[in-house]
């Protein structure tokens, strides 16, 4: 297995796709509260979702750091906030049960969500792949 992940090829335009539908899974799907509806565990998807975007920044930002470097400075920055969001619910080394936040917990955690996910939604375009 490890051999044949090793040789896959993934197409840019996908993965810097990616990053966009992960964070619009979470304001569209997740925030409901109803993928882990009986677990309570959808802070961790949430942080899992919003680290694997980050990454996908981080991969493709020496592309476009002199031509888009406003651009990317206000990704940080809505990531930052997303991040300090999720920072409230920490619990050890996890996070609170989903259901002990409120409607304008998750109000608050949607509106970060989606203004990341719409400056995200044009990353593709500024690395020419569109």
């Amino acid at each position: 297995l490890h051999a044949r992940i090793e040789n896959l090829t993934f197409p840019p335009e996908k993965v810097v796709g990616g990053a966009a539908v992960l964070m619009e899974e979470v304001a569209a799907t997740k925030i409901s509260g109803e993928e882990d509806r009986y677990s309570h565990t959808d802070l961790w998807d949430f942080k899992g979702n919003f680290d694997g975007a980050g990454k996908i920044v981080d991969l493709v930002r020496p592309l476009i750091a002199d031509t888009e470097a406003d651009f990317l400075q206000a990704v940080d920055e809505n990531f930052a906030k997303v991040d300090t969001i999720l920072a409230r619910y920490k619990d050890g080394d996890g996070y609170v049960s989903y259901g002990k936040l409120t409607e304008e917990d998750r109000n608050t955690l949607a509106a970060a969500v989606n203004t990341l996910a719409e400056d995200l939604s044009t990353l593709r375009g500024k690395l020419g792949l569109e």
